[in-house]
């Protein structure tokens, strides 16, 4: 599992920068088809979103009267909370071994979103892990993250060159890397990485749960 479906040499960032913010800039919306995807799907089924690392929350945000949950570390919920405070804001240690209490509770009947957040984590299975152990929970779960093969030059072996990133997927790799968690994919797509340059270049992924 070290090599994480990788390459032979791929060489992985060790030291991410935990600062760097892609999601605000020039106005952009980064990753916005994962999310229509999902408030489509908590609209049809009458689920709620679980937003995974869910960075400021404007996304969420704009969910209208759909109920949303946002999991980020403590620092950004408690931001979250002061600028958004008509949302559910929730405290998550995505790299902890074990999940935060009470979240079998928060994901049962949820349409869960993550989105752009494994390739910034040191210890990705950890959340396989989380998401195998709370699939009997959540109605469907939508995954994004970079095409290493549509971002990055021919035959690149790392590290990323977001200082941000650990390691970067292929659409391939990917989704050898979830079914070896027992995650097997309904459907692996691409998606918008922005809304300005309009290019699909983000993996997204449909899990369903059982």
């Amino acid at each position: 599992m070290q090599d994480y479906f990788l390459p032979d040499g791929y060489v992985s960032n060790t030291s991410p920068d935990p600062h760097m913010d892609w999601e605000v800039q020039d106005g952009l919306t980064w990753q916005p088809d994962i999310y229509i995807q999902a408030a489509w799907t908590a609209a049809r089924t009458g689920g709620h979103v679980v937003d995974l690392g869910c960075g400021t929350g404007r996304k969420l945000a704009n969910m209208g009267a759909l109920r949303t949950i946002g999991f980020d570390v403590p620092e950004t919920i408690q931001s979250n909370r002061e600028r958004l405070p008509d949302r559910e804001w929730r405290e998550i240690d995505l790299e902890a071994k074990r999940p935060a209490p009470n979240f079998l509770a928060t994901v049962r009947g949820s349409i869960v979103v993550c989105s752009d957040v494994i390739e910034h984590m040191i210890r990705p299975e950890r959340l396989l892990s989380l998401l195998r152990l709370t699939r009997h929970e959540w109605r469907y779960a939508f995954m994004s993250t970079p095409d290493r093969a549509l971002v990055r030059e021919p035959g690149s072996l790392g590290p990323p060159a977001n200082p941000a990133h650990v390691r970067e997927w292929t659409s391939a790799e990917f989704t050898k890397l979830l079914n070896s968690f027992g995650l097997a994919p309904e459907a692996v797509t691409l998606g918008r990485d922005n809304t300005r340059d309009g290019i699909e270049s983000s993996i997204t992924v449909l899990l369903k749960g059982t």
